[in-house]
């Protein structure tokens, strides 16, 4: 929405591949916008629910520096055993290997079961990635895996649906 003095506000959402693209476009918009002098720009929200990763670790750095210029702020919502915000996990180039990370602020999503409300209970899980490095890497990747958790692929169709997600945002 557009006000009379060139302040706006924008909201950009998506779900599983539209999440990856709002991710995307939030930052195309948000460089473009700290490049261009012609508006009085407010931060641009970010809210996506299942996205896969989307960039690399150059991506990630000019990302968060749009994000400590307040320019965008992202949420990116995830559900326990949901197995599409852990893809894809590297580009499969031996000869020139480099992993796809996520960026904004992670906010778990826990089951309406007995373990997600104890969960729950004992904290919000909320994450953000600052460390970047390869023990921090493989730390946040032995967390995240889908070989950890065997119910993942067949919980594609039970965890992957928007509402599920819904569900479990009444739930939190």
């Amino acid at each position: 929405e557009l006000a009379p003095g060139g302040d706006y506000k924008l909201c950009i959402t998506g779900h599983s591949m539209g999440g990856a693209l709002a991710t995307l476009f939030g930052f195309f918009l948000g460089a473009k916008l700290s490049q261009s002098q012609q508006t009085k720009s407010q931060e641009i929200l970010i809210y996506t629910f299942a996205s896969p990763r989307v960039g690399g670790e150059s991506f990630i750095y000019a990302y968060q520096h749009l994000e400590r210029a307040g320019l965008i702020r992202h949420a990116r919502f995830s559900c326990t055993n949901d197995i599409v915000p852990l893809i894809p996990f590297s580009n499969l180039k031996p000869d020139d290997l480099k992993f796809y990370k996520h960026v904004g602020m992670r906010i778990q999503l826990h089951n309406t079961a007995a373990v997600g409300k104890w969960r729950l209970r004992r904290r919000l899980d909320v994450s953000y990635p600052l460390c970047h490095d390869w023990s921090s890497t493989i730390a946040r990747g032995l967390m995240n895996c889908i070989f950890g958790n065997p119910n993942t692929p067949r919980g594609y169709k039970l965890y992957h649906t928007v509402t599920e997600y819904q569900t479990r945002l009444h739930f939190a």
